[in-house]
């Protein structure tokens, strides 16, 4: 009887475990697929985003932008900029990065809204 307990209260510890141990993998890619994928800082120049990463400049023309997906009311708040096909293989199709803050939670940034507008004035 006591190995009996002894062997259902390791298989308790192994199921814990095993428990403890997905829950920690399924944090680690919520984690990356929220946070890791952000490029480091992006500057809007005018009539060109230029984007730090991994310590390389790269200058994205907003000519060479299909779209800009904002969203200003989630924790974090997002900009994903989305390339034309081909345009910058080391960025990929589309990267992302969080705004400046400046008034408060869920107070959309003038700045990014401003070049969402200027985008989709070039597309016309």
């Amino acid at each position: 009887m006591l190995n009996a307990m002894m062997a259902d209260g390791q298989t308790d510890l192994a199921l814990k475990l095993v428990i403890v141990m997905l829950l920690a993998v399924a944090s680690y890619f919520l984690l990356f697929a929220t946070f890791f994928s952000f490029v480091d800082e992006v500057h809007d120049n005018g009539n060109a985003l230029l984007v730090k990463m991994d310590d390389k400049n790269f200058t994205v023309p907003l000519q060479d932008i299909r779209s800009i997906s904002y969203v200003h009311d989630g924790n974090p708040p997002k900009v994903t900029v989305i390339l034309k096909q081909g345009s910058y293989s080391h960025l990929g199709k589309e990267f992302s990065f969080m705004p400046l803050t400046e008034l408060g939670p869920f107070q959309k940034n003038e700045k990014i809204t401003a070049l969402v507008n200027r985008v989709e004035r070039l597309q016309d």
